[in-house]
């Protein structure tokens, strides 16, 4: 018989979420408020579900890998529909496309990104581990004449790009606009629902900031910046190492 998590899990789609972060703005390879995360919105010809949204790289994902990436991180933790993990730091320089968050985050690069020729040839380089889960429902309001709900089970991934041959595309065939922004005008954005804030490059008329994938970056981001409701734990000196275990309490 399954568990109640596993139960929970089965009747929600699978999604991973990445947090991109660029290693060069990390201070001391801690994330800050001036550290620099990508964002992205969805582009309406490709994404009939959620044109024009604000957000971070998504894929949705088979049910297996949903769960060897859960299987790949320890947890710390939660609360609700939000859970914590450490551990599980993977480096693709190192570690093939054998290893789930690996394989996950390459294939979302790949597709989503652009980013296939710079990984097949290596020149795209990060380190990887999943943070947190967040589990949310979706929300279709232009499918037709009554809204569509569905419920999802959001995997966020925290990935430091470190070497990169050549910049980001600016649009790819998924997103109108690929841009780095700062994590405070992130975090700030989300919570105000305001694109503006988010990047200047975001016209508050056409875009529009909502969404699970953005709830999952910023409970990272938020964790990783020592806000996470866990103030027994020690700041972690390196935001994808492992942090000492906590006492059972």
């Amino acid at each position: 018989m399954m568990s109640s998590v596993e139960n929970r899990q089965a009747q929600r789609a699978p999604i991973l979420s990445l947090t991109v972060l660029d290693a060069s703005s990390l201070d001391d390879r801690k994330v800050s408020m001036s550290s620099r995360v990508l964002v992205v919105a969805r582009r309406a010809e490709t994404n009939s579900t959620h044109p024009n949204v604000v957000s971070v790289p998504t894929q949705r994902l088979p049910s297996a890998l949903y769960s060897a990436i859960l299987d790949s991180a320890d947890p710390l933790g939660g609360e609700a529909e939000r859970s914590y993990f450490r551990g599980g730091v993977v480096e693709n320089g190192k570690i093939n496309g054998h290893h789930p968050v690996v394989f996950a985050v390459e294939a979302l690069l790949a597709r989503k990104l652009g980013l296939a020729d710079d990984l097949e040839h290596d020149r795209c380089r990060f380190r990887a581990a999943l943070r947190t889960e967040v589990g949310g429902v979706a929300l279709y309001d232009n499918l037709g004449p009554q809204n569509v709900y569905e419920p999802v089970s959001m995997l966020n991934v925290v990935v430091e790009v470190q070497s990169q041959s050549s910049p980001l595309q600016l649009e790819t065939s998924s997103y109108s606009m690929v841009a780095w922004t700062t994590v405070q005008a992130f975090l700030e954005g989300v919570e105000r629902k305001d694109p503006a804030h988010i990047s200047q490059k975001l016209d508050p008329l056409e875009f529009c900031v909502h969404g699970v994938c953005l709830q999952a970056a910023q409970a990272s981001l938020e964790h990783l910046l020592d806000r996470q409701p866990f103030p027994e734990l020690p700041v972690d000196p390196d935001p994808l190492m492992t942090a000492p275990r906590p006492q059972s309490r």
